[in-house]
């Protein structure tokens, strides 16, 4: 087995536009952070993968296009073999939203380039490696944030202001921290894909930074050596956040977590994990496989599209829903693109790469926690990591029970526009993917 981790800048101009809150005038004016562009290669000596993951909100299906297609060009790596990941930074690359911040077009075409490059130069630098595995918790930084309130109502990020008690969260969260730690051949740390699921939207600053993830990088770093690549990998947190919302609603004090305490929290124990808990990963079979999941498209009913403009013209408030009058406003957006598109279906893709014992599931969108769990504990050989937000922008992927609720991530829109049973369609999907793959090796 070689592999090869490369890590290269991508900060763009001070002043561009920054997506993830559907605001408004949300631009840079600082640097907290530097960004970059991360890759690892995998080699068995007949076939290569490889995972690039960015410092952004999310990455746009254009994008991770025009990316694979030059990745091809330079590497020979086919765009079956590579996943594109963003890391879901709310406080990264400029490429846009429904509603807020528009794409820094120029500088979009310049990081296509620069992606790519960064694929190739960690291709260049492939040497014989080990890989080792293994799993930690970190608790008491993450908690889902879809409560169930005493008014009857479930909601997404309850404030302190919010009518009613939290009776509940709608359901737990999901700690685990996988972790896949790379030496070469002279016992020498190379890098890591560290792997948890919780929104990177801890900073709370209109500067550039990768959130928590960066700290990370930097704990690793200093813990390794400067040439350690750590590549954060967000897993199915479509529903989990850093905030505690029953603490914050019964105390007026609550303080948040910040990006810094977290980062150092998953890096301690990935750092534990490396050095008490990883096994060897043993076999050397690279393999990849990308399939396409049919999945319908909502659309609004009439009722819902004449509430929605009361809405925008004053007639009607929504002060109740998390994102105001703007949830009206990206639906009628999200319905005149359609209207315009006669968009049916969308073809979702579902990839993953079996590296020797391991499994690396890269799915789309915003998943929930739910199908994280059901991944890796279908997953064969029970080696396995979850990475989402991969190879194109699908929204949201919550549970179905949650479809007709007011929880934010079902609000019809651009960012939540998949079918209530999408997720377990790709779920299925990618389960038997993994099946058929370890399979294959068996065989």
């Amino acid at each position: 087995m070689r592999c090869a981790f490369y890590e290269k800048e991508i900060t763009p101009p001070i002043g561009s536009g920054i997506p993830g809150q559907y605001e408004e005038g949300r631009y840079t004016t600082g640097v907290l952070d530097r960004l970059y562009a991360k890759a690892i290669v995998f080699d068995d000596g007949k076939q290569q993968t490889a995972m690039l993951v960015l410092d952004a909100c999310s990455v746009m299906t254009d994008f991770c296009k025009k990316v694979a297609e030059r990745v091809q060009m330079l590497t020979g790596i086919a765009p079956e073999q590579l996943a594109i990941c963003a890391n879901h930074s709310h406080y990264s690359i400029p490429n846009g939203e429904v509603l807020g911040v528009e794409e820094d077009t120029e500088y979009m075409a310049v990081l296509t380039r620069l992606a790519a490059d960064c694929v190739l130069l960690a291709q260049q630098r492939l040497r014989p490696c080990r890989l080792f595995y293994g799993v930690g918790e970190v608790c008491g930084v993450s908690f889902n944030r879809d409560c169930v309130m005493s008014t009857g109502r479930i909601q997404t990020n309850v404030g302190p202001t919010t009518p009613g008690e939290i009776l509940r969260l709608f359901s737990e969260n999901d700690p685990a921290l996988p972790v896949l730690y790379v030496q070469d051949e002279n016992d020498k740390p190379m890098g890591a894909l560290i792997n948890f699921a919780c929104h990177q939207d801890t900073v709370g600053v209109v500067q550039y930074s990768g959130d928590y993830s960066s700290e990370l990088s930097y704990c690793m770093k200093a813990r390794y050596g400067h040439n350690f690549v750590s590549v954060y990998i967000p897993g199915a947190s479509g529903d989990i956040n850093h905030l505690d919302l029953r603490a914050r609603k019964e105390n007026k004090d609550y303080q948040r977590p910040d990006h810094r305490t977290i980062g150092r929290r998953i890096a301690s124990e990935a750092i534990r994990v490396i050095s008490e808990e990883c096994t060897p990963v043993t076999g050397m079979p690279v393999k990849a496989v990308t399939s396409y999941v049919p999945c319908l498209c909502r659309r609004a009913s009439q009722e819902e599209l004449r509430h929605a403009e009361a809405v925008v013209k004053g007639e009607i408030s929504r002060a109740g829903a998390m994102l105001g009058a703007r949830q009206a406003e990206i639906l009628l957006r999200y319905e005149d693109m359609m209207n315009k598109t006669g968009k049916v279906t969308e073809d979702v893709p579902v990839q993953i790469f079996r590296i020797g014992e391991l499994t690396i599931f890269a799915m789309p969108g915003e998943m929930y926690h739910q199908y994280g769990l059901r991944l890796r504990a279908g997953c064969p050989g029970g080696k396995s990591l979850v990475a989402t937000l991969c190879n194109g922008n699908y929204g949201y992927i919550a549970v179905p029970e949650l479809y007709g609720t007011d929880v934010y991530p079902v609000q019809l829109c651009n960012s939540s526009y998949l079918e209530p049973e999408a997720g377990n369609k790709i779920t299925e999907k990618a389960l038997t993917l993994a099946c058929q793959l370890c399979g294959n090796d068996q065989t």
